[in-house]
């Protein structure tokens, strides 16, 4: 089974490959490095004492909005939506009507009416459409997005420079529109590698050039490519 064979699309095969990736499992339909060539001891001990560059375009993405897009989501999530900023994020959960688990979700607020929710492998998209009924709210999967995410103690190091703000200013769970190595992005402060990084979402289009440029600028760093 190839790449070709999942559902979703990934921009990054051919970098994924060239890193010696078989490409032959998925998450969410989206073909994923399950491994390269290297050693993932070692990847993981450059993650801790440098910086690894990760592909988890496999998250699902999903566009919430409308003047209603709060009522909708505080339906929806065990987390006020109302006290997040635009720029804040948070970490929420849906439940039934026993408390079980349907899925869990990293939720954007973008603006006023408008928001992102990012989730895993969970029953969201099929319990979705309840929250919103009566409501002037709506919602969209996005599938073009891809996120790349730089997790290390040298990641504010690498990207930093190449960003159109001061990077160091973003805090935890804060995220924000910018330019990235000149191309149009949103940055969030975030990861899962007990140590500082930062997720990139960006167009499928943009991703392979946005990739090599953190490799790239990674290099001096002794930065690699993490698989999962």
């Amino acid at each position: 089974m190839g790449p070709e064979d999942f559902p979703r699309r990934n921009a990054l095969v051919s970098r994924h490959q060239a890193l010696g990736s078989a490409l032959d499992s998925e998450w969410n339909g989206m073909p994923i490095p399950q491994s390269y060539a290297t050693d993932p001891y070692e990847e993981t001990a450059i993650v801790r004492s440098k910086a690894g560059l990760f592909d988890v375009s496999g998250l699902r993405m999903i566009d919430v909005s409308g003047p209603d897009a709060v009522t909708a989501l505080n339906r929806m999530l065990t987390t006020d939506v109302d006290r997040l900023r635009p720029g804040q994020s948070a970490i929420s959960n849906i439940v039934d009507q026993d408390g079980s688990l349907i899925d869990d979700v990293l939720v954007y607020r973008d603006g006023p009416d408008a928001f992102r929710l990012s989730h895993g492998g969970g029953r969201l998209e099929e319990v979705i459409d309840g929250f919103f009924q009566g409501l002037d709210a709506r919602w969209a999967k996005d599938d073009d997005v891809h996120i790349l995410s730089l997790q290390g103690p040298l990641a504010l190091d690498i990207l930093k420079p190449h960003a159109d703000f001061d990077l160091a200013t973003l805090r935890y769970f804060e995220h924000r529109p910018a330019k990235l190595f000149g191309r149009e992005v949103s940055i969030a402060r975030g990861g899962y590698s007990a140590e500082r990084g930062y997720e990139v979402f960006c167009s499928a289009a943009d991703a392979p050039f946005l990739w090599d440029s953190i490799m790239e600028a990674g290099k001096p760093y002794g930065a690699c490519a993490a698989s999962w």
